[in-house]
């Protein structure tokens, strides 16, 4: 099959490139600048792809207005593009923020646009009689994920010699191994009867902050950080239609944090 990737030299994009490599997909990525629709509109008919992974979005972890904003309207152009192109399958990926009532505030503006860029893709593949797949990503963890994160962080202070301690340490999430997201979005965009809509994608188990902190520092060898008891609470991936698709989470997070380690 042969399949076009936006943000393929990303943290989830280059992991989705090795996942179609291995499985023997034709990949084309995206070489112009996304604000460049008539760049990419020629990339694309020279590619002629299958399908279409809309995996970039520029300027993270900033999630305020303004990238927001500028991901909104460069997606929205690409979608249209898309299918009046006659590709008939486009796969894009939104976040488990979507799902949640107590959005942090510096998120409102991200979560809208993914929200607004979901309904859009809806429209236009049922207006075209296209597919399009939208794929809600938890929180992924993985090597070369930005060293801001909440992953990196605790490893690097706990490296130092530190309790490694995250902010809110009572905090239940979903967390899936890059591997098994890339696995998913593989899936999602090359077997040939997946339905159009929305699919969840993470290891649909919860993990509290302040445990993860406390795996980290068995491993680097540091002391751990107490915990208070606290109720678990906290939204898992729903991801039954997609072991229904032959795909389930092979990576567990002591396994995935060792990973993480090696590469830092």
């Amino acid at each position: 099959m042969k399949v076009f990737v936006t943000g393929a030299s990303g943290f989830v994009g280059s992991a989705v490139v090795r996942e179609l490599g291995k499985r023997g997909h034709r990949v084309y990525t995206l070489k112009s600048r996304l604000e460049n629709i008539a760049a990419v509109e020629r990339e694309l008919r020279r590619a002629k792809p299958d399908v279409v992974m809309h995996l970039a979005w520029s300027g993270l972890p900033d999630v305020s207005d303004r990238p927001s904003m500028a991901n909104l309207i460069n997606s929205a152009r690409l979608f249209h593009l898309v299918y009046s192109l006659g590709i008939r399958k486009l796969v894009a990926v939104g976040s488990c923020w979507e799902y949640d009532d107590a959005i942090p505030t510096d998120h409102r503006m991200f979560v809208a646009v993914k929200k607004s860029l979901r309904l859009l893709g809806e429209a236009l593949a049922k207006e075209t009689g296209g597919q399009f797949i939208w794929s809600v990503l938890f929180f992924v963890y993985g090597a070369g994920k930005k060293s801001v994160s909440l992953i990196p962080s605790l490893i690097r202070s706990a490296q130092t010699g530190n309790i490694p301690m995250p902010k809110n340490p009572n905090a239940w999430h979903d967390f899936v191994y890059l591997d098994d997201v890339a696995r998913a979005l593989v899936v999602l965009a090359t077997k040939k009867k997946t339905e159009s809509g929305s699919y969840d994608v993470g290891s649909g188990h919860l993990t509290r902050t302040g445990d993860i902190a406390r795996m980290i520092a068995r491993m680097v060898g540091v002391p751990a950080p107490q915990l208070k008891k606290g109720s678990k609470k906290g939204r898992r991936a729903d991801i039954r239609t997609l072991r229904k698709m032959d795909w389930s989470p092979r990576t567990g997070i002591p396994e995935g944090l060792q990973h993480v380690l090696k590469e830092l």
